[in-house]
């Protein structure tokens, strides 16, 4: 186990934060995908709040014959942990305000994505305030 996968778990039983790999399938998990990937749907339990999402796998990870399942970190590092804001400030911070009139549907996508998967996590915790130890997992 290695120093990221220490730490995440560390936080997560310190918080009461359990995770359950509900299934796997394989499948086309993010829009430019060209190859299948396994997607894993993951919950994320905390007293009596749950937060379900699912996880794609490296298509490398995919491939292999002795594959391993997602841990702690794999999911606790890929949620949206910091609030987007609001649709222009996302949009200045990540660099979307030259894009063609024609990606908008694309980038006001991904940004309801974001703030849903933020406000789902977040909701796990007291306050809707994810603790920094938690946060620093990336």
């Amino acid at each position: 186990m290695d120093g990221y996968e220490k730490n995440a778990i560390e936080a997560a039983e310190k918080h009461g934060l359990t995770m359950e790999i509900l299934s796997l399938f394989s499948g086309k998990h993010f829009e430019d995908d060209v190859e299948k990937r396994d997607i894993y749907l993951i919950r994320l339990a905390m007293k009596d709040k749950e937060y379900i999402f699912e996880y794609g796998d490296s298509i490398i990870n995919s491939k292999k014959a002795n594959k391993k399942n997602p841990s702690m970190y794999d999911a606790l590092s890929c949620l949206q942990k910091c609030d987007v804001g609001n649709f222009e400030d996302f949009c200045s911070d990540f660099g979307f305000n030259s894009e063609p009139i024609s990606q908008y549907n694309r980038i006001k996508k991904l940004y309801n994505d974001l703030r849903k998967e933020y406000e789902g996590f977040s909701e796990l915790f007291d306050n809707g305030e994810i603790p920094e130890d938690i946060l620093e997992i990336c």
